[in-house]
């Protein structure tokens, strides 16, 4: 994992370094952790969320969100948000967060705004990576490694902000990829692969 490191981002030498994990002090009671604080399993009525660990405010992060399974639909919402999110409400609600609805391909900043490449529905297996560029204030999305557009899907973060995924409904399992293993997909050229300390 170092040499993807030494390639992709800012970090070289033989320094340890601290990957981001959902956060389990940072979090909803309706979702637990597990598989090193990587799988979030929602269950219970209402929305839920999980901040990320890390939070940054420069430089150029990807990491990955996997579909491991749902009851129904992924009514899951990924993306970043400031710590004043609200860890009830779902992410992109208001101005204090940005997010991509996986049911149906909304894209919400401060309430809905379009659907991301026309809309879809999130399927089993589905691997969404997550391009942020924080020096330039723009998230690109990407399912299974092909961008969705527009391209940068959000251009207007601005602020401290984490990695966060909320759901409202359906009882969902969805595993992170911060770069502490293998990624499905290789970061775009430029982009830091994981989001690390």
């Amino acid at each position: 994992m170092l040499a993807n490191v030494a390639i992709f981002g800012s970090k070289t030498g033989s320094a340890a370094l601290t990957y981001a994990t959902w956060n389990p002090a940072d979090k909803a009671a309706n979702i637990s952790l597990s598989g090193g604080d990587l799988t979030t399993t929602r269950s219970g009525a209402g929305p839920a969320a999980v901040r990320a660990t890390i939070g940054k405010s420069s430089g150029k992060w990807y990491w990955e969100v996997k579909c491991i399974s749902t009851t129904g639909v992924f009514d899951i919402f990924v993306g970043l948000a400031n710590t004043t999110a609200s860890l009830t409400a779902l992410p992109g609600s208001d101005t204090n967060g940005w997010a991509l609805a996986l049911d149906d391909g909304g894209s919400y900043e401060n309430g809905f705004q379009g659907f991301a490449s026309g809309g879809f529905i999130a399927a089993v297996n589905d691997v969404f990576g997550f391009a942020w560029d924080a020096d330039s204030s723009t998230l690109a999305i990407y399912r299974n490694n092909t961008v969705l557009t527009p391209n940068p899907l959000f251009s207007t973060l601005t602020g401290t902000l984490f990695p966060i995924i909320a759901t409202q409904g359906d009882t969902t399992v969805m595993t992170a990829n911060f770069g502490a293993t293998t990624m499905a997909y290789t970061a775009p050229g430029g982009f830091n692969q994981g989001l690390y300390n």
